[in-house]
């Protein structure tokens, strides 16, 4: 249905935005006003972003998920926060790199080899986040 009040306040906008654009424009150069755009394709646009939106943060919490399934936590904690998972990640790889450069220090080279042979059970670590 078209409403002469619509017809009116878009004409005003337009009007007023190409007579701002040649106001402040100190120069020769022509500008283009600027089209606007029906309220059906701007709509869509949003949905379009909106999708886009979502599927980025589902991509990032799956990441997430992936991350906390990596990191040693007892079974009876709740479910990390973004930001804890991050800080217990940086802990546990700074705690693993220690590791392996004190192994490398102390084993020498023919001795590794025989203790990978050795049956031993696995050893449980259990970290907490010393940045609290």
């Amino acid at each position: 249905m078209f409403s002469m009040d619509n017809f009116d306040l878009e004409s005003t906008m337009a009007r007023h935005f190409f007579e701002g654009s040649q106001a402040t424009n100190g120069s020769s150069r022509s500008h283009k006003p600027r089209r606007l755009k029906c309220a059906s394709q701007v709509a869509q646009q949003r949905q379009a972003a909106n999708l886009r939106e979502r599927r980025r943060m589902q991509s990032i919490n799956e990441a997430f998920e992936g991350l906390r399934s990596h990191i040693p936590t007892l079974p009876y904690e709740k479910r990390l926060s973004k930001v804890d998972t991050l800080k217990l990640a940086i802990s546990y790889i700074t705690f693993l790199s220690e590791m392996v450069k004190k192994d490398k220090n102390d084993n020498e080279p023919g001795l590794t080899v025989q203790r990978n042979y050795q049956k031993e059970p696995p050893k449980k670590i259990i970290l907490k986040d010393r940045s609290k």
